[in-house]
């Protein structure tokens, strides 16, 4: 749902992009990448590169729960200076 509220407040991005790689985000986030946001430097975590521009709001919420930035940065989406 912050997908969506981000999407539409923004007027930017694409919500179908996005909803078609949740379910990918929250299994590589959450099972299956090694990342820790309080290490995000450690040697041995894994990248992940998002080659679909149009659905980086999805990857960000997810950034957001699992805490690599302040939930309230979601509010700024598509501003300059924040996510």
């Amino acid at each position: 749902m912050q997908t969506a509220r981000m999407i539409h407040r923004a007027k930017s991005s694409h919500l179908g992009s996005a909803y078609s790689m949740a379910d990918l985000l929250a299994v590589l986030y959450g099972r299956i990448l090694r990342i820790d946001p309080k290490q995000p430097e450690a040697a041995r975590r894994d990248g992940f590169v998002l080659s679909k521009g149009h659905a980086c709001a999805a990857l960000y919420v997810v950034l957001a729960e699992k805490g690599f930035f302040p939930k309230e940065w979601l509010e700024d989406f598509t501003r300059m200076g924040r996510v």
